[in-house]
């Protein structure tokens, strides 16, 4: 397509879009502007036709291969120019999916649903077109070009692709329930949450998407529990029979893992973890299920991988509120977000420790001390949780075994799962504040949780108590903590505060609602949690977008998400003079 159209032809096609759009948006509804709109998208399709099938027939073949070298090599010149030509194939397509109203009749296309429907298929082509835009400039194709693809930089790119993707299968009409309409904006609000593991949600998963969406969403949340940089680097070892050099770089890089020389081997235990605990947990929801329940086995497994990748996700329409499991099936699944909280290197140590008579003795540092900060955290949120509801209204009438039950499974899903299991409103203001304090800490590195993690709390706490107890090094039980692991826990902590401080005043001020409601969203949306207080539906456009990064920069981290923007970190080799600094 590129030898056929130049950017100025492709803005001049995508000026007439964004116009019309404009136009519809600021003057009221006349008579016959829909079929305007369609004469609009015949004559952009007709034009844009030409040369693509040839295109197709060569190169679309090549984008998985292409997908792998550029994980790998950072490779983008043949990609950047696939990418803009499919771009523009998935804006020719939904201006097809616009004119296609006229097979249901041209009264169908007078309906509301209808116009608002196929009026979302033209804002979608508008996007594709103007990412389509922006890639035949020679300018922007240079910079990316020349662009130094840093593992943060891949790891970002890779998600905001399959998001993109997503988005595209997910406005298409079999994702969605007869008569539901889907924006571009809350479609791609539900594809980054379901990406990002995180469960917010604008409208109701189980009632506007049909099955096929919701399998296109249970394989979201499966991606984005294990990582595209890990499932990536996992496919190219089973691929070739080895993993290379680059993938494990990429890897060590972006989760801290020392041993790269067993980095296969990792990865290998990382995939049979993950769908060992997930057919397990399945097959014990599937038993907790009513028999007569319709796609019994689907809602097992859906709730099992959601539940392990703490997504929050849940394919009832009331998620788990009065939920048919029972008891039984509500264990399994605290059991499972537990357990996806801990991290992989935490769960591969625990397995290989109970082969040994000292099993705790066994752990090494970092398990020992995710376990204390995650026991800890459980303790106190359940013991918060239970005495300040026990005398509400709500919780206060029920039996002390009830609400001890409510306490232990809110105070397991804030910590970065998001399933609920009472009404969020039904709660107090004091248990909304220990939520949101779980939900800043999340849960363990390497694992399919968000927040800060519990080791950055728990290397924090353990360099506080230290400096009180007048000691020089910080140290954990016999253990020293590096300096440098130290100012990395700091870092986090410090953008956590900023960008959420941020994103706090930015709502404020766009969205007319409780600034307690807008701060419980915005660290549930950091910490990738889920749990929301209603404000998820009634952000405006502005405010779902910037929820969007919010989730994006909480399930990549924070840390990485700077550095995919900063580049390549130097390495210091001077030191500068000390001088003295007061503190306290």
């Amino acid at each position: 397509m590129a030898q056929h159209f130049n950017s100025r032809a492709q803005l001049l096609i995508l000026l007439i879009l964004s116009g019309a759009k404009l136009l519809e948006w600021i003057i009221p509804p006349i008579p016959g502007w829909s079929l305007i709109l369609d004469f609009i998208s015949v004559f952009t399709i007709v034009y844009l036709l030409g040369g693509y099938f040839s295109f197709a027939r060569k190169n679309f073949r090549k984008i998985p291969r292409l997908l792998s070298a550029w994980a790998a090599t950072g490779e983008s010149r043949r990609l950047l120019s696939i990418i803009r030509e499919f771009s523009m194939w998935v804006s020719v397509g939904f201006l097809g999916l616009r004119i296609s109203r006229w097979t249901e009749g041209w009264q169908a296309g007078i309906e509301l649903e209808g116009v608002l429907h196929f009026n979302n298929y033209f804002s979608a082509s508008i996007l594709f077109m103007g990412i389509s835009w922006m890639l035949s400039l020679k300018k922007v194709q240079h910079r990316l070009r020349d662009l130094q693809y840093t593992s943060g930089r891949k790891l970002l790119f890779s998600y905001i692709l399959l998001a993109l993707m997503a988005t595209i299968f997910l406005m298409l009409p079999f994702s969605l329930q007869p008569g539901k309409v889907l924006s571009l904006v809350d479609a791609s609000f539900i594809v980054v949450s379901a990406i990002s593991v995180t469960g917010l949600v604008p409208v109701n998963i189980a009632e506007t998407l049909s099955l096929p969406g919701q399998f296109l969403i249970l394989f979201l949340i499966q991606i984005g529990g294990l990582g595209i940089i890990m499932l990536s680097a996992a496919l190219a070892a089973a691929t070739f029979k080895k993993l290379s050099l680059a993938h494990s770089l990429v890897s060590k890089e972006l989760y801290d893992i020392p041993d790269i020389g067993n980095m296969a081997q990792f990865l290998t235990k990382v995939f049979v973890l993950t769908l060992g605990i997930e057919f397990v947990g399945a097959l014990l929801l599937f038993f907790s299920l009513p028999v007569e329940m319709n796609e019994r086995l689907f809602h097992a497994i859906f709730h099992a991988v959601s539940a392990f990748c703490n997504a929050g996700f849940s394919s009832f329409p009331t998620n788990l509120e009065n939920s048919p499991m029972g008891l039984g099936g509500m264990g399994v699944i605290g059991f499972l977000v537990v357990l996806g909280g801990l991290g992989f290197p935490v769960l591969i140590d625990l397995l290989q420790s109970l082969r040994n008579a000292k099993c705790y003795r066994s752990l090494n540092a970092n398990t020992r001390l995710t376990l204390w900060t995650v026991a800890t955290l459980l303790f106190l949120g359940t013991a918060g949780i239970f005495l300040m509801e026990s005398f509400s209204p709500v919780m206060g009438g029920k039996t002390w075994l009830n609400n001890l039950g409510t306490a232990i499974f809110y105070s397991v899903s804030a910590r970065t799962a998001g399933f609920n299991h009472l009404p969020m409103n039904d709660l107090g203001m004091t248990s909304i504040v220990v939520l949101i304090l779980l939900m800043v800490v999340g849960g363990s590195p390497l694992s399919t949780a968000g927040g800060l993690k519990t080791t950055t709390v728990g290397v924090l706490v353990a360099a506080a108590w230290s400096s009180l107890r007048g000691l020089q090094w910080t140290q954990f039980g016999n253990r020293m903590i590096a300096n440098k692991t130290i100012m990395r826990a700091l870092t986090g902590l410090v953008l956590y505060v900023l960008v959420s401080m941020t994103a706090i005043l930015l709502l404020t001020v766009t969205e007319r609602m409780d600034p307690w409601i807008i701060i419980f969203e915005v660290i549930s949306a950091m910490s990738t949690v889920g749990l929301s207080l209603g404000a998820t539906p009634e952000l405006s456009s502005f405010g779902k977008m910037l929820v969007m990064f919010l989730m994006m920069a909480g399930r990549i981290g924070l840390v990485t998400f700077m550095y995919a923007g900063i580049g390549n970190r130097q390495s210091q080799r001077y030191r500068v003079p000390q001088d003295q600094f007061f503190i306290g």
